[in-house]
């Protein structure tokens, strides 16, 4: 039973790893794309990867498709979702794989035997179903931070570049060129698309859409709708800026006043146990001793 528990831990832990060096989905676009236009390269690059890739990767992906296959499009959307608004840091296939590795564990509790085997087999499956999902909504949650914390910085420049004299165009390659990631990256990518045609309307909808900010949404809002009507971005993007900075100093007090809460735990059961040893232990031991000499 232990050599079998081993095993499949072995196995798990494996293809976790493996996973975790699968290439993102745009990676894989690109390499299709370069397969069709020099079909002979790509072969050969591929006949020099390492045995393992060649071996291992296509049965982690054929498993991957089978349970892609079998799951429902709204969860496949959402989850889609949710990895491209933490940044594409793996892709869909390579975090299917991943989960179903952690999930393998709770195996080695019903092989382990003994009369709670499978609850606790249970509770790991339940762990390692989630545990995935909670490290993308951390990853999501962290992005959203530092977006929403450079958003003012950002609509100022462009709102400077645009007075300057620049273009939207020229003053959000300047800024995305300035930015630091994530935001930058964002736009960056949104600037891509719209020299590849889509309109500047579509372009930051799905900005929007793609980071699930609301700010930020607001911001499109404004943009589109100062567009249509045919008024200058400056003036909009000032005002933006202005309102998110307001709510980002509302947010920081809200904070504030919600620290003498979160202090109130740590110092009733930490560190006001520790001073009453400190300062009380000695007058109890003197009083011990006086008492039984």
């Amino acid at each position: 039973m232990a050599a079998w528990a081993a095993l499949v831990v072995f196995a798990a832990v494996f293809a976790a790893g493996f996973a975790l060096m699968a290439p993102a989905e745009e990676t894989i676009r690109i390499q299709r794309h370069l397969a069709a236009l020099a079909p002979g390269d790509v072969a050969a690059a591929q006949e020099k990867a390492p045995i393992g890739e060649r071996l291992v990767r296509p049965i982690l992906n054929q498993v991957a498709e089978a349970v892609l296959r079998h799951t429902p499009k709204r969860q496949l959307d959402a989850l889609l979702a949710q990895i491209a608004r933490a940044g594409s840091p793996i892709s869909l296939s390579a975090f299917v794989i991943i989960r179903l590795a952690l999930m393998a564990t709770a195996v080695v509790p019903v092989l382990a035997g003994g009369r709670s085997g499978l609850i606790w087999a249970v509770l790991a499956a339940l762990i390692g179903y989630r545990l995935p999902s909670m490290w993308l909504l951390g990853r999501i949650k962290t992005r959203k931070r530092l977006m929403t914390k450079a958003l003012p910085d950002v609509l100022d420049l462009i709102a400077v570049s645009v007075e300057a004299g620049l273009g939207f165009d020229g003053a959000l390659q300047r800024v995305a060129e300035k930015s630091q990631p994530p935001l930058g990256d964002e736009l960056g990518r949104t600037l891509s698309e719209i020299r590849l045609g889509r309109t500047r309307a579509e372009a930051l909808r799905d900005l929007a859409e793609r980071t699930d900010i609301a700010e930020l949404r607001q911001v499109v809002s404004a943009i589109v709708q100062a567009e249509q009507m045919g008024v200058g971005l400056a003036r909009p993007l000032r005002v933006e800026s202005d309102a998110l900075r307001v709510r980002r100093r509302q947010r920081a007090e809200e904070q504030a006043m919600k620290t003498p809460v979160k202090m109130l735990f740590p110092l009733v059961f930490l560190i006001f146990p520790a001073l009453f040893i400190v300062l009380l232990g000695p007058a109890l031991l003197g009083i011990g001793h006086a008492l039984h000499p």
